[in-house]
């Protein structure tokens, strides 16, 4: 993650195609205590894998070699015994297989995409109750479904993944439209519709709106030089000649303002507000 160096703007060209997903993610994995928890989560993980490689090993050995016992093949519906062996040639293969991958199998070598983390969803904003790899620019790649829940995602008959709707909280709604009459139509109804049930919610509740202004890209840009130059511990003054070369203000100062807002896009959620902004997002294949 940090290969990048904070010093070159030309290093940080990719964010330029990032999704709101995206930035968020750029955030987080920069979030110290969340790359403890995957650390951790991950040690535990890989733990559990050398057992059941362990486990696996010796179910092979007593079937295959002292004929006796079976063995549990994740991906199977079935267990296979040495009688599914003899009338079984495919099975056989497949067993021997299984034990061929099971010798080659490193699991701290391999590269862990996710690993499964209770509460995750809740305490990091997630979709689903993992945690991703910090060190992964793109997460996203591997799921069919957000990293992040979010407002702008949606669903069609033609998803996958309808059964991964997420949970919607007391203050959440879900609406329907139909792609085959007119979109405006629906959404001038929908608008309607929500800022009467908003203004319902608002007053059981005796709350007003937070008007929460949000960076642009330039700035989240700056803000992962000056984050990354910090984890580098370079000086206020060495980042403000970088990020700042021209600039004639105070811009220890400006550099010191920045790196705070940064800092607030890293820790206590305040990476989820990118997910607010309007975005035009490209269904999911």
């Amino acid at each position: 993650m940090y290969n990048r160096d904070w010093r070159k703007a030309s290093d940080y060209d990719y964010t330029k195609k990032l999704t709101h997903q995206l930035w968020a993610w750029e955030f987080l994995r920069r979030n110290k205590e969340y790359i403890e928890e995957w650390n951790l989560s991950l040690k535990k993980d890989i733990s559990s894998q050398k057992a059941y490689q362990r486990k696996l090993d010796k179910q092979l050995s007593d079937l295959l070699v002292h004929g006796k016992g079976s063995v549990s093949t994740p991906g199977f519906n079935n267990i296979i015994t040495m009688n599914d062996l003899k009338n079984s040639i495919m099975l056989f293969k497949q067993t021997v297989i299984l034990r061929e991958i099971n010798k080659n199998y490193k699991p701290d070598e391999m590269i862990h995409y996710s690993v499964p983390a209770k509460g995750a969803a809740k305490k990091w904003g997630f979709f689903v109750d993992e945690l991703k790899n910090p060190e992964i620019d793109d997460p996203s790649k591997e799921y069919n479904f957000p990293i992040f829940k979010i407002f702008g995602y949606y669903y069609s008959s033609e998803d996958q993944n309808l059964n991964m709707l997420p949970r919607i909280g007391g203050s959440e709604v879900i609406a329907l439209f139909d792609l085959l009459k007119p979109i405006q139509k629906q959404l001038e109804h929908f608008k309607s519709l929500l800022e009467e049930e908003q203004i319902l919610i608002l007053e059981r509740k005796g709350t007003k709106l937070k008007q929460t202004k949000i960076p642009t890209n330039d700035l989240w840009e700056r803000y992962l030089r000056i984050l990354d130059g910090k984890a580098a511990n370079a000086r206020h003054r060495e980042i403000a000649d970088i990020i700042f070369p021209d600039d004639e203000s105070d811009v220890e100062k400006k550099v010191g303002k920045n790196f705070a807002q940064a800092k607030n896009m890293v820790e206590n959620k305040g990476y989820l507000k990118i997910l607010y902004e309007p975005v035009r997002m490209s269904k999911r294949k």
